[in-house]
């Protein structure tokens, strides 16, 4: 539906960490120490340190699995934008990259203080 906002509208993350991660039949849903809310509906890629990737499509009929607990409590070091493509970094070395499509409908949305309600 959207691109992401800008990478400097977005620091807010840097710091924080996942504390929650709920699975729904059409998406994915990632709650934050810091009172922030990320809900994804399209595709995600979750990338361990040692470089496996676990590619995850929200609307698959036939999902691969998920190891998303891995990357509870751990600090966010950095956040890079592109386009369609919302990547955050972490401690260990893994990541974890939100996909966005441009479409009638929206790949999801962001809940912070620091903006309100964002829709990608």
């Amino acid at each position: 539906m959207h691109q992401f906002p800008p990478s400097d509208a977005l620091q807010f993350f840097v710091g924080d960490a996942i504390a929650q991660v709920r699975l729904d039949p059409f998406s994915l849903q990632f709650s934050f120490e810091g009172m922030r809310r990320l809900v994804v509906e399209h595709r995600i890629e979750h990338a361990d340190p040692d470089g496996t990737i676990w590619a995850y499509d929200c609307q698959a009929t036939e999902r691969a699995p998920v190891v998303l607990q891995r990357l509870l409590n751990l600090r966010i070091v950095a956040i890079e934008r592109e386009e369609l493509r919302l990547t955050f970094r972490f401690g260990n070395g893994s990541t974890l990259a939100v996909m966005s499509e441009l479409g009638p409908y929206e790949s999801g949305h962001i809940y912070a203080p620091e903006i309100g309600f964002t829709v990608f």
